[in-house]
C-alpha cells in the first residue's frame, strides 16, 4: 500500500507510523510538502498523485483552528470554500459560480 502524507508548511510536518504490514501489503509511506495557497497545493499534489499513484492520501496540517489539540484526528464530510464565500458577499460574479 502506498501513502502519500501533504502538508503545507515544515512546522506541520510530523511522521507518521503506519504499522509495516496490512494484511500482507507491505505499506510505502512518501511526504509531500506542498506551500500555502489552494494554487499551489493543486499543483503539487496532482503532481505527485499523477507520479506515485498512491492508494491513500493524508493531509496533516492546522486547519485553522485553535479549539483542538495537536494530534487530533478529523474525517471531513462537508468543506467551505472561505475565500470564494468572500468574494461572493462581495459581489464578485465568477465566485457566485462555485
Amino acid at each position: 500500500m502506498k501513502i502519500l502524507v501533504t502538508y503545507a508548511v515544515q512546522g506541520e510536518f510530523t511522521e507518521l507510523k503506519f504499522p509495516g504490514l496490512i494484511g500482507e501489503e507491505e505499506v510505502q509511506v512518501g511526504y509531500l510538502r506542498t506551500g500555502i495557497g489552494k494554487v499551489k497545493s493543486a499543483f503539487y499534489l496532482t503532481e505527485a498523485i499523477n507520479r506515485a499513484q498512491p492508494d491513500l492520501v493524508v493531509n496533516v496540517g492546522t486547519a485553522g483552528t485553535v479549539r483542538h489539540q495537536v494530534g487530533d484526528i478529523f474525517v471531513c464530510r462537508h468543506f467551505v470554500d472561505r475565500d470564494m464565500q468572500k468574494m461572493a458577499e462581495e459581489g464578485d460574479e465568477y465566485a457566485a459560480l462555485v
